[in-house]
């Protein structure tokens, strides 16, 4: 799912979180020390999801007013954080156009090396003071309390394998011509903190409702190839979200009503 259609969905739940803020325009040249520690907050959040401080919206009541002009350079974002927080926070920087309106956006990637900490004093009357950690909590900034630390230092080295996405999609394959079949695709997402890179060899999916249930091996994406003939690696420090599937069969739907 691209950032767009991200972003149109948060629009639409009319919902700021720990993953989004929206704000009618971008940072006055007086407050760029809130952009520094909303950036700061977003990337000490604990979720797993990218997060995006969205222009052009108000903040109220979710209404698209768009902007004039376009967000500044990602550069000029970049020095400003490397000069006041470390970490390095990595961050993306874009807008586009919807129905005539021009909506901008940062998106703070999950980087995972936090606590992500003010390193110097910033603003006038020393608004960001060195040393300081904010996090984001709902739809709020705050500095970071002892249990905030202590919940970041725990999860830092932490493995991951979840669903990326709740939907689920089935549907018929033609193989190079030969007897067409049912496939079905999940998303997965797959995080690794650790020091060390770390092997799939077996998995299996589980659909179940009021009517029925299945369990289903899964394969990579040579669907040919099992994960315990193919194994599937994620290295060291990364996360992914990839396509897994599995076959699915006629009966399977009459199972599940």
């Amino acid at each position: 799912m691209g950032d767009v259609e991200v972003i149109l969905r948060h629009i639409e739940k009319g919902v700021e979180n720990e993953c989004v803020d929206f704000k009618q325009e971008y940072y006055l040249k007086e407050k760029r020390a809130d952009l520094i520690k909303d950036i700061c907050a977003f990337a000490n959040c604990e979720s797993m999801e990218d997060k995006f401080i969205i222009f052009g919206v108000k903040n109220q009541t979710c209404e698209i007013c768009g902007i004039l002009e376009s967000l500044e350079d990602i550069s000029a974002i970049n020095q400003l954080l490397e000069e006041n927080v470390e970490p390095f926070i990595n961050i993306y920087v874009d807008g586009f156009n919807n129905k005539g309106k021009v909506i901008g956006y940062i998106k703070i990637y999950n980087n995972n090396n936090r606590p992500y900490v003010i390193k110097r004093e910033y603003g006038n009357g020393r608004v960001l003071k060195k040393g300081d950690i904010y996090i984001r909590k709902g739809a709020t900034g705050f500095r970071a309390l002892r249990s905030d630390l202590d919940r970041m230092y725990k999860n830092k080295y932490r493995k991951q394998v979840s669903i990326y996405d709740n939907y689920l999609f089935v549907g018929c394959v033609n193989n190079n011509g030969n007897y067409p079949f049912e496939i079905g695709n999940i998303q997965v997402l797959f995080i690794n903190e650790t020091d060390m890179p770390i092997i799939f060899k077996w998995a299996y999916v589980t659909i179940e409702n009021q009517f029925g249930k299945i369990d289903k091996m899964i394969f990579n994406v040579d669907r040919i190839s099992k994960l315990d003939e193919k194994p599937y690696e994620l290295k060291s420090k990364m996360q992914k979200v990839e396509n897994f599937f599995f076959d699915f069969e006629s009966n399977d739907c009459i199972r599940l009503n």
